[in-house]
């Protein structure tokens, strides 16, 4: 019987349809990332990628609010920087928006690191041939204990595969 050994998956993502390790890019952008090397799935060389990734600099086709969650058939995904205002300060604070798009073109896009976290992790899972087909998130409100604050969530919509 041979020794089996335990090999890891390297930390990879999809990007225009190729695995990225994880290190060699990261999900991370700042205000210098250059528009081409931004993080996405969207062929930001091509008419559509560029107009889609115009469009997400505006407001989103969805509000996500406490009692109502949002299901998007997510086709494309987009992480790009920005700033918002503290709620509580009014300051200005760098943040990275995280966009996910469907096949009509409509999207959401939210700011939380977890949402962005969650993504990272689908990555890992979903090849670009399934999110040509589509992967159905749900975005919702999820409430933190320990800061107070509220977070949007990404989870897989289950309903779709029932």
């Amino acid at each position: 019987m041979a020794d089996e050994v335990e090999q890891k998956a390297p930390e990879v993502f999809v990007d225009r349809g190729q695995l990225i390790k994880k290190n060699d890019r990261p999900l991370a952008v700042s205000k210098d990332t250059a528009f081409v090397n931004l993080p996405t799935n969207l062929d930001l060389k091509s008419p559509e990628g560029k107009a889609l990734a115009f469009n997400a600099l505006g407001q989103g086709d969805f509000e996500v609010s406490p009692k109502e969650p949002v299901t998007i058939l997510a086709t494309n995904w987009l992480i790009y920087p920005g700033e918002v205002p503290d709620k509580e300060t009014g300051e200005m604070s760098d943040v990275n928006w995280l966009v996910l798009f469907a096949k009509d073109g409509t999207f959401i896009k939210t700011t939380s690191d977890i949402a962005a976290s969650r993504i990272q992790d689908g990555m890992r899972m979903w090849k670009s041939e399934d999110w040509k087909e589509g992967i159905p998130l749900k975005v919702s409100v999820r409430y933190n204990k320990k800061t107070d604050r509220h977070y949007h969530d990404v989870r897989v919509d289950m309903s779709f595969y029932r």
